[in-house]
């Protein structure tokens, strides 16, 4: 009797149609999870992969605009280069010139200083010579020295000339002198802080050197006596 129990309660229940259905359809939803989660996974694949093309076309545009930009700027410290060096070899030119002129004009001035003065000294001799002359002539009623007056007359006329002339070419140079120092300080203001200082020191020496003109007397003698 007890075999029997034993045997009874080791026998199988067959499972039921319902069991097996829900079994099929647990089975079917898992299949149908595992083809969405690939077909998510290739999808993401997919994007990531055209997310990376679109990142490596982005950096080799990049390179080649950052290379084309550094080609350019160094075409560009080149040519600065280039022309900061005419800009201070004109600047040296330039100030050479003005130190020439500066110390020509310097050496006219003399000369018109000197005129100046001789001519200064030549006016008195001239109105005493021709008050005496005229008591002379009125005391002694003699025939007028031409020779003699339009000697004086010439001499005086030339030299009157001759500083009229001077003081022109001295005008002329401090105009000259003065342009180019304008031209001196242009130079100046394009070169870098460090070369700049050059024009403005050649410029203060200059000016410091330069005088009033001098204010010559060009009356004939007739008009002083």
């Amino acid at each position: 009797m007890s075999s029997e129990a034993q045997y009874q309660n080791s026998e199988v229940v067959p499972p039921s149609a319902a069991t097996i259905l829900q079994d099929h359809a647990n089975s079917a939803k898992s299949d149908d999870d595992i083809f969405l989660l690939v077909e998510k996974l290739l999808y993401q694949e997919q994007q990531s992969k055209h997310y990376q093309g679109q990142l490596e076309f982005r950096i080799n545009s990049d390179s080649v605009a950052y290379q084309k930009l550094h080609v350019y700027c160094e075409r560009s410290l080149s040519g600065m280069q280039y022309q900061k060096s005419q800009l201070e070899l004109s600047l040296r030119h330039a100030t050479e010139t003005c130190q020439a002129l500066s110390q020509s004009l310097q050496l006219e001035r003399e000369k018109v200083r000197g005129l100046e003065s001789r001519l200064n000294d030549l006016y008195p001799t001239i109105d005493s010579w021709l008050q005496r002359w005229n008591q002379d002539k009125q005391e002694s009623g003699c025939v007028d020295d031409k020779g003699t007056m339009e000697h004086f007359l010439l001499e005086n006329r030339r030299q009157r000339e001759l500083i009229n002339c001077l003081q022109s070419l001295l005008h002329a140079r401090e105009q000259t002198v003065h342009d180019l120092q304008d031209t001196l300080d242009q130079l100046s203001q394009r070169l870098p802080m460090g070369n700049a200082g050059q024009g403005g020191q050649f410029r203060s020496s200059v000016c410091s050197s330069e005088e009033s003109n001098i204010e010559i007397i060009t009356d004939t003698p007739s008009t002083r006596s």
